[in-house]
């Protein structure tokens, strides 16, 4: 049996690397804050609703044999800026 987690935060990416899981579905955290950033000014500007409700952001799956390349790195969350 394979177990996929959801999210790359620092306690999850342990979890992979000590084979407690075997692959991370990864959002990309920088997708959601400029998304997110420009659907409030685009609000505050307009102040309308915004026309779509949910956003799609950039995923990967992240797995040991993957998890050092550097395309990866910025779907990995980061305990400290």
């Amino acid at each position: 049996m394979k177990l996929v987690g959801f999210d790359a935060g620092p306690t999850q990416v342990k979890d992979l690397r000590d084979k407690l899981v075997d692959a991370l579905i990864a959002q990309d955290p920088s997708d959601i804050g400029r998304i997110r950033v420009q659907m409030a000014v685009d609000n505050l500007k307009s102040q309308e609703e915004p026309s779509k409700k949910q956003v799609k952001t950039g995923l990967s799956t992240v797995t040991r044999d993957n998890l050092q390349k550097p395309e990866l790195q910025k779907y990995l969350y980061k305990a400290e800026c």
